[in-house]
C-alpha cells in the first residue's frame, strides 16, 4: 500500500479507514489507475448494513441526495493528499506535465480509446461502460467511429453499430419509456440476422441517464411518486431484458454493449438496478477530465 495512504488511514476513524482501503482495493481489483468517488459509494452500497442504498431509495431530494452528497464531500473538502486517490481531475492534473510532452491531450485521450479496445476483447466483463463527468462521450464517440470505419480489430472491425440513443430519443419526446423492453425483446432477431451473415452488434447505449431519470430529464429522486414508479419498473424491466439478451448471445461472443454515464448517474444505476452489471457483464472504465486549468 502506497505511503501517502498509510499516513492518510492514520487520521481516520477505524470505520472509515476500513472504508477508504476496501475502496482502494476494489479500485484495484477492476484495474483502475485511481480511487474515484464511485469506488468509495459502491464499497458503501455494499457494507453489509446497507445504510446508503436505504438513504439513496428514500430520498426524494435531488441537489441534497446522498450520492450528490456524497460524492461532493470526497472531491472537494477531502485534503489534497487524500484527493489524489479520490479525485480524478487531481490524478489527470498530477500527470498532465508527462502528457503534454507526449502530445497534449491527445495520447491519453489514444490510451483510452485502446483500453475499451481491449475491454471489448475480453471473453467476460467485456461490455464497458466510461464514467466520468467531462470526457466519457467524447471517447466513446472515438470507439465507435473506429468500429463503423473497420479499423478496430477483428471481429470488431465487421461488426454493426445499433444506437440504442436513437430509439431513447424518440421515447424521450413522447416522454414514454414504457416500450423499451418490448423493443430490446424484437432487438434479439435483429442480432440473430446480423450474426448468421458473420456479423457481430455493438449496442450503444448511450448515456445511461435513461435508466434513472424520466423523458424530462429528472432524476428519480426528485420525480413525483406515479413518475418514479413508472421509471423503476421500466428501468428493472430494460435491465432483465437486456440481461437476457446478453444470455442469449454470451456463447457467440459477437453482441457487445457499450455506454456513458457521469459519476452520479452510475451510482443511480447501482442503487435502482444492483444486478445491471452483473447480468450485463459490465466492465466500468474512469474517464479522467481533460480540464488544463483548476480552480484554486
Amino acid at each position: 500500500m502506497r505511503a501517502g495512504l498509510s499516513a492518510i488511514l492514520q487520521t481516520l476513524t477505524p470505520e472509515a479507514a476500513s472504508v477508504l482501503t476496501r475502496s482502494v482495493k476494489e479500485a484495484a481489483r477492476r484495474k483502475h489507475g485511481q480511487t474515484t468517488p464511485l469506488h468509495v459509494a459502491a464499497t458503501l452500497l455494499a457494507a453489509p448494513s446497507g445504510l446508503l442504498r436505504r438513504a439513496c431509495l428514500t430520498s426524494h431530494s435531488d441537489t441534497a441526495h446522498p450520492l450528490r452528497v456524497l460524492s461532493n464531500n470526497l472531491s472537494i473538502h477531502a485534503s489534497p493528499a487524500r484527493n489524489l486517490y479520490m479525485n480524478p481531475r487531481l490524478y489527470q492534473h498530477r500527470h498532465s506535465s508527462g502528457a503534454t510532452a507526449r502530445g497534449g491531450l491527445e495520447e491519453p485521450r489514444r490510451e483510452e480509446v485502446k483500453r475499451v479496445m481491449d475491454i471489448l476483447l475480453r471473453s467476460k466483463k467485456r461490455n464497458p461502460v466510461l464514467v466520468g463527468d467531462s470526457d466519457p462521450d467524447a471517447v466513446m464517440k472515438e470507439v465507435l467511429h473506429k468500429i463503423e470505419s473497420g479499423d478496430a480489430p477483428p471481429p470488431l472491425n465487421t461488426a454493426q453499430v445499433v444506437s440504442f440513443a436513437k430509439q431513447l430519443a424518440t421515447a424521450a419526446v413522447a416522454s414514454d419509456l414504457s416500450w423499451i423492453p418490448a423493443w430490446i425483446t424484437e432487438l434479439g432477431a435483429s442480432i440473430e440476422s446480423e450474426m448468421s451473415g458473420r456479423h457481430g452488434v455493438v449496442l450503444d447505449l448511450g448515456d445511461l441517464s435513461w435508466l434513472v431519470e424520466s423523458p424530462g430529464g429528472a432524476s428519480i429522486a426528485s420525480a413525483g411518486s406515479r413518475t418514479r414508479q413508472i421509471v423503476c419498473e421500466v428501468g428493472r424491466a430494460v435491465v432483465a431484458e437486456m440481461g437476457k439478451l446478453v444470455k442469449r448471445f454470451e456463447d457467440r461472443g459477437r453482441l457487445w454493449l457499450v455506454g456513458t454515464a457521469t459519476c452520479a448517474t452510475y451510482l443511480r444505476c447501482q442503487v435502482y438496478h444492483p444486478a445491471m452489471e452483473n447480468d450485463w457483464d459490465l466492465q466500468v472504465l474512469p474517464v479522467a477530465s481533460r480540464q488544463r486549468t483548476f480552480p484554486r
